[in-house]
């Protein structure tokens, strides 16, 4: 004998209460109103927590995806951008006396990395800054480098320390660094080697009114081989960035000796 179907959606079956003893073990009361069936609540919850797990997957793997897309371009840029800087550092041109000779091979090299639309992340690159600086002048790649590596005393005091064509006025970058690595006695004294006077101003009152420290400062000048003009202008700078007091003894004294 065929089983008899059973409906819970007559109009007297309102809550679990109404429906036969047999069948009420079977339904579920709705939220708002209505009944249903159990199997059918416990698949919907588990279709749901499955969709739910499945949403997260696409997130997730959407979201790694685009980050490695995004680091294959970034690496193919900097790929292209030390490439260019490469094929400038090891032309003949880039030790020219001419500007205009230094900058015609310099600018393939400069466009990769200003123009390049990962610029930011090439200038947090180490090894991209590096070369940069050897190409467009180690003074001026100071600005352009990441709070990062301004940040970072180890690398600042490796450029500072390079020679070499394209440094040899890195010193005059500390201008350019934070307040703490700019007075930082460690970098001051790295930068003296190149720009006595950009080192010299960086210095605490303390160092600029220290006699070690100005004598430091003058031999560092000496070595230089500055023209006359330059050189005597140099030395007044540092005059007049001591205290004045300190200054004026100095000057006396230079006068005595002139005399002399």
């Amino acid at each position: 004998m065929k089983e008899s179907y059973f409906n819970p959606g007559q109009p007297e079956y309102k809550e679990l209460a109404d429906l036969p003893e047999d069948q009420r073990a079977n339904y579920v009361e709705v939220e708002g109103g209505g009944l249903i069936k159990k199997g059918f609540v416990e698949k919907s919850a588990a279709d749901n927590d499955k969709k739910t797990a499945i949403a997260a997957r696409f997130a997730k793997n959407s979201e790694e995806y685009i980050l490695r897309g995004e680091a294959d371009k970034f690496d193919k840029v900097r790929d292209r951008a030390l490439k260019e800087l490469d094929y400038a550092l090891t032309s003949e041109k880039i030790k020219s006396p001419f500007t205009q000779v230094r900058n015609d091979v310099a600018l393939p090299a400069r466009n990769a990395v200003e123009f390049s639309p990962y610029r930011k992340e090439l200038f947090d690159s180490e090894e991209v800054v590096r070369k940069y600086a050897g190409v467009i002048g180690a003074h001026l790649v100071f600005g352009e480098m990441s709070e990062r590596l301004k940040n970072n005393k180890q690398f600042v005091l490796e450029l500072l320390n390079t020679t070499g064509e394209g440094f040899k006025y890195v010193g005059g970058g500390i201008s350019e660094l934070p307040g703490n690595m700019s007075s930082d006695k460690d970098i001051i004294m790295a930068a003296m080697r190149t720009d006595p006077i950009a080192a010299f101003s960086h210095a605490s009152e303390t160092e600029r009114n220290d006699l070690d420290f100005i004598a430091t400062t003058l031999d560092v000048i000496d070595e230089q081989k500055y023209s006359p003009h330059t050189g005597f202008n140099a030395l007044n700078e540092i005059l007049r960035m001591a205290d004045p007091a300190l200054a004026k003894d100095i000057l006396e004294k230079r006068e005595l000796g002139n005399q002399k």
